[in-house]
């Protein structure tokens, strides 16, 4: 996932696959707000919002990395990146027993 400041898709990184929108982008496929997580779709070429449920009638859903991680925009994108990571941590440990992988 890279930070963008471009203002039009076409010069975003392809080869990073996810692609978040600084506050300075000015032009943006859907509206975006700064935080908004985008990803590239191989199969038609494009950017796409990157969330996991899909609309017919609007596509893919928002996904913003803010409201993901919890944390303000003032405090930056690698901010927001840390406390996902740190809610990842933590969080999993309710689906998996951490002890039972590192046994195995």
């Amino acid at each position: 996932m890279v930070q963008t400041s471009a203002t039009s898709p076409s010069g975003w990184d392809v080869t990073k696959k996810y692609t978040v929108t600084a506050s300075t982008c000015t032009l943006n496929p859907t509206s975006h707000k700064s935080g908004d997580i985008y990803r590239y779709d191989d199969i038609n070429g494009t950017w796409v919002c990157a969330g996991v449920s899909y609309e017919s009638a609007t596509g893919w859903a928002r996904a913003n990395i803010y409201e993901l991680a919890g944390t303000s925009s003032a405090l930056g994108i690698p901010a927001a990146l840390d406390a996902m990571k740190a809610n990842f941590i933590t969080g999993i440990k309710n689906y998996i027993d951490v002890n039972d992988i590192a046994f195995h």
